[in-house]
This record gives C-alpha cells, structure tokens and sequence, in this order.
C-alpha cells in the first residue's frame, strides 16, 4: 500500500465515526390531536385596565413638578432657551454636486432663495459648507449643522 493511502484511510474512517456519533438525534414523530382531543390554544396575555396603568402613574407622581425645578428658589422652571434661529424660515432642499452645491431657503411669502456656501441664513448664521445630508453653519461663534434629516 501507498504511503498516502495508509494515511487518508484513517482519517476517512475517524471522520465517518465522528459523523455518526454527532449526528443530531432524530425529532420524535409529529401527531395529530385525536378527536376527542381539545386543541391547543395559546391563552392571551393578562392585561390591566387602563384605569389600573393611570392609577399606577398617578401614584409614581411621573408628571409631578418637584418642589424647585432646576434648582431655581421659589419653584418656578428656568425660562426657555431662546432659539438660536428665527422660526419662519426652512432649509426645503438641497442639491449638491462634485463642482456645486446648492441650498433653497424658503420663507412664508417669498420666493425661494438659493444659497451657496458663504452666503448667511436669516438670523445671521454663515453657511460653512452644503453637504447631502445636512449645512454645517457658523452661528455666534459656534459651528453647528442643520440636518437635512428628522432627529
């Protein structure tokens, strides 16, 4: 006999063992439920009421206002922050390419207006650059970017 063959030989013959001593055990067989048999049902969930769920927050107090929110004396809530951009205006497309891009402001009862990386937004902001996904822009000294996508 070849050298080769006296050693595949054993290794074929250890790896048909292994084979049949990992072979996964056979599934029991699958009946049908005679028919005297109820069938089997999956019962729904146990649900509280409403009224139950409301009463359990009420009673964590989730929604209270603690004794001083913010840490500010006499309970009352710091004042809102100040938007950093006037609201009546949006950024309603933008259109970018390797040699341009382009974004269109458009503001209740003007025409839209098309803006290049330079140009100011209202408010103030300077446009930095004009990206598929969103302006990133220069506002009191911060740079931010505007996305083009829902948060």
């Amino acid at each position: 006999m070849s050298l080769r063959l006296l050693v595949t030989l054993p290794l074929y013959l250890l790896a048909t063992v292994l084979g049949l001593v990992l072979l996964p055990s056979p599934l029991p067989p699958v009946h049908a439920a005679a028919a005297g048999e109820p069938a089997w049902t999956l019962s729904p969930p146990a649900e509280p009421a409403v009224e139950q769920q409301l009463a359990t927050i009420t009673a964590a107090r989730l929604f209270a206002q603690p004794a001083q929110p913010g840490g500010v004396p006499g309970g009352q809530p710091p004042p809102p922050e100040p938007p950093l951009t006037p609201p009546d205006w949006r950024i309603s497309a933008v259109y970018t390419r390797p040699s341009e891009a382009v974004a269109v402001l458009s503001q209740p009862g003007q025409p839209d207006k098309l803006l290049h990386t330079g140009d100011t937004l209202p408010g103030g902001a300077r446009i930095l650059a004009i990206r598929s996904d969103g302006l990133r822009i220069l506002l009191h000294g911060r740079r931010l970017t505007l996305s083009t996508y829902p948060e």
